[in-house]
């Protein structure tokens, strides 16, 4: 069994949203039995722990900071009665960051860890991940900010520690993102599958699309469930992305591999697509530029001063894309026009109605939907529709 127990007054009020146990019970396919989220109160600290102790592993997470808030360890400490001992290894990591760091009174505070209790010295970082066994619990206690977090839960030193105290073998799990569908309809395309799989199958709207989650003990079968689900969603037209690494960046390692440019002209998307296509370094080598049309009149004047019927329509996306590419002189330009809502437009174009156009060559691909659906979800299909547009050209 592992117990998760994160530390912090800003979770419970709302403030921080605890993505460390996302990073931990799915990234790494950690099993998770139960979980807390307590205050910075010794008090609350104190009765978690009692009520946790006895459990194989406990990781507690946040409170190993150099403020008066950050109490986790002196709590502890207080509840255990093992009392505290100065680290010189810790002490001396801070001189070597900045010597002005080791005479702050906060920073002192943080190398004072329980007495028979082991550290890892984090890279990323002050605060140290702190490890010992009591009362046949192995704790360990973690920094609560989730890029320090994660770089721990990624080594294999920890791993190691963790799995040698619980006979619970690793979790694989594979997700699979299926856009455009809410949730009811991706399980009815294959529920005759997952219904027969044994092991456990998830399924999880997220913003803008609904992911499918297999988790198994052998990766093998695993993957292979993947390729199965993956065939039936092809043969069914779905547009869906094995999330081993997140959609935006797909489109980004193949537009790099391609050596092509890209641009865009935006309308409903407001340059959300843009900033997608901008999202990682090294997109400053292929992507020249975008432009927002949103008015008719901004509309017109890209286009030359053309008469724009419909501003929503087949023909006006595909003319921004063309005009766009002319634009900017890139490879690719991707467009999009369509009604974010609330209610149809002055053009009665029915709310949820959007286009994608892809121009390449000469060569433009038009993409129409229609999805009934929030606002700003709807703007996180119309990127998500763009995004799949350059795959599919880069892709042939």
């Amino acid at each position: 069994m592992i117990t998760w127990v994160a530390i912090g007054s800003e979770i419970l009020s709302g403030r921080t949203v605890d993505q460390n146990l996302k990073q931990l019970a799915l990234a790494l396919g950690l099993p998770v039995s139960r979980g807390f989220i307590v205050s910075d109160n010794y008090d609350e600290i104190a009765r978690t722990f009692s009520c946790v102790a006895g459990d194989p592993v406990v990781i507690c997470s946040g409170g190993l900071g150099p403020t008066s808030d950050d109490i986790t360890i002196s709590a502890f400490s207080k509840w255990s009665c093992l009392g505290l001992e100065f680290k010189e290894e810790l002490y001396a990591r801070f001189n070597s960051l900045d010597e002005n760091l080791s005479s702050l009174e906060g920073c002192k505070k943080q190398c004072y860890i329980p007495k028979g209790f082991n550290f890892i010295v984090n890279a990323k970082g002050t605060a140290p991940l702190i490890w010992g066994d009591f009362k046949l619990t192995r704790w360990f206690f973690l920094p609560g900010v989730p890029h320090e977090f994660r770089s721990f839960v990624e080594s294999s030193e920890f791993l190691n520690l963790m799995v040698e105290k619980t006979s619970r073998k690793r979790v694989y799990q594979r997700d699979i993102s299926v856009y455009f569908m809410k949730e009811a309809e991706v399980y009815d395309v294959v529920k005759d599958i997952t219904q027969h799989f044994s092991d456990e199958v998830g399924f999880y709207p997220e913003k803008g699309y609904v992911d499918i989650v297999l988790r198994s003990e052998d990766e093998a079968l695993i993957d292979n469930r993947v390729r199965i689900l993956a065939d039936r969603l092809t043969s069914e037209g779905i547009r869906f992305h094995i999330k081993e690494i997140p959609l935006e960046l797909e489109v980004h390692n193949e537009i790099k591999r391609s050596g092509l440019t890209v641009s865009t002209v935006e309308s409903f998307t407001g340059g959300a697509l843009a900033q997608a296509l901008m999202a990682y370094p090294g997109s400053s080598k292929y992507f020249k530029g975008g432009l927002v049309v949103y008015s008719v009149d901004a509309k017109k004047n890209l286009l030359g001063g053309k008469s724009v019927v419909n501003p929503v329509s087949e023909e006006v996306c595909e003319a921004l894309a063309k005009q766009g590419r002319l634009f900017f002189k890139s490879d690719i330009c991707v467009s999009t026009t369509g009604v974010a809502g609330p209610g149809k437009d002055e053009w009665e174009n029915e709310e949820g109605l959007f286009f994608i156009a892809v121009a390449f060559n000469n060569d433009v691909r038009v993409w129409k939907r229609v999805i009934k659906t929030s606002r700003d979800l709807l703007i996180r299909q119309g990127v998500f529709a763009g995004l799949f547009g350059v795959l599919d050209c880069l892709k042939g």
